[in-house]
């Protein structure tokens, strides 16, 4: 084996210069326009679910059928979050965070599933006993239901609809997950 001189290792460097340099150029031409103009944005075309600003939910509470339990969570006037009943203790922030807020508050669906669904339909993605039910009341406004049916037959997703819609989408699983998981194994404060 010839160790490399310093000829060859200025060669090398070179080329991956002028490798470097291809490279950008090709990004510059893919992102600036022979005619000056910007790229058209790129937008998400996925459908959403519903929609409610996060910052205006007062109440989540969910049920698990699987399990026959359920929680219910409030906003304190202090703006943190609290279980629901005596004692109101104070949910954990870390588990909690602002996240739960804004996951319950209009998901991105992977697919819209069924427009007008009949009820042999409806049935058939889960909802005549649907697995759970989310009840969100915002600030100002009648509750909103959600109901969660059955598991996409490969398993990426679940069937969703605002309760009594005929409208079902395919949420990912993750979103049923993280909520199930709040009912199971609540978020608790540390004392």
């Amino acid at each position: 084996m010839v160790a490399p001189t310093l000829g060859t290792w200025r060669m090398t460097r070179c080329r991956w210069l002028a490798l470097l340099g291809v490279v950008l150029a090709g990004l510059v031409v893919l992102l600036v326009r022979p005619d000056g103009t910007e790229p058209d944005p790129v937008t998400d075309t996925r459908p959403v679910a519903w929609s409610v600003g996060f910052e205006t939910i007062d109440r989540i509470a969910i049920e698990l059928r699987s399990s026959g339990s359920g929680q219910a969570w409030i906003k304190g006037g202090d703006g943190d979050w609290y279980f629901e009943g005596p004692g109101r203790t104070k949910v954990d922030d870390e588990r909690w965070g602002g996240g739960i807020p804004l996951l319950v508050s209009g998901p991105v669906a992977q697919r819209l599933i069924a427009e007008n669904a009949s009820a042999a339909q409806l049935a058939i993605y889960g909802f005549a006993a649907p697995q759970m039910r989310v009840r969100l009341t915002v600030a100002d406004n009648a509750p909103i239901e959600i109901e969660v049916g059955d598991r996409t037959p490969d398993g990426s997703a679940d069937y969703v609809r605002v309760a009594d819609a005929p409208t079902v989408y395919a949420i990912h699983h993750a979103w049923k997950d993280v909520l199930a998981r709040l009912v199971l194994d609540p978020p608790v404060a540390r004392e």
